[in-house]
């Protein structure tokens, strides 16, 4: 693992974050607008090419209870079609991963990818 592109997957609009794990430090790039989840799965695809991807970490959107709901549907058909691409995939439970500073981010959708990525990181032992 030596890239890794976090993803907070929405209907319509995706949070990305990128991380070289030399570093350590998650960074947020542009959110992805996207009408259906092929052209999702493109610009993930572009952007993998682009950075020199080799993870894909994705937010597993459980509810409170702990329990799937209809957003996990979504993310599991994007993990299988990014899969199937030949790319690894790991997922994170995004409960609680966004912190609670209470300042307003520009892009909400990248501040909640790349505080997943930190998550990530730090659980792995990379970076801060």
């Amino acid at each position: 693992m030596q890239h890794v592109l976090a993803l907070d997957i929405g209907t319509r609009r995706t949070g990305a974050a990128f991380a070289d794990v030399a570093t350590g430090i998650p960074l947020p790039l542009e959110t992805i607008a996207h009408t259906s989840l092929k052209q999702l799965c493109d610009r993930v695809l572009v952007l993998c090419q682009e950075r020199s991807i080799d993870t894909i970490l994705l937010g597993w959107p459980l509810l409170p209870s702990g329990k799937e709901g209809a957003q996990v549907k979504i993310v599991r058909k994007v993990q299988e079609a990014l899969t199937q691409a030949g790319l690894h995939i790991e997922v994170l439970d995004e409960r609680y991963t966004t912190p609670r500073s209470g300042k307003i981010a520009s892009d909400p959708d990248s501040a909640a990818a790349c505080a997943l990525l930190g998550v990530f990181l730090q659980r792995k032992g990379i970076g801060k």
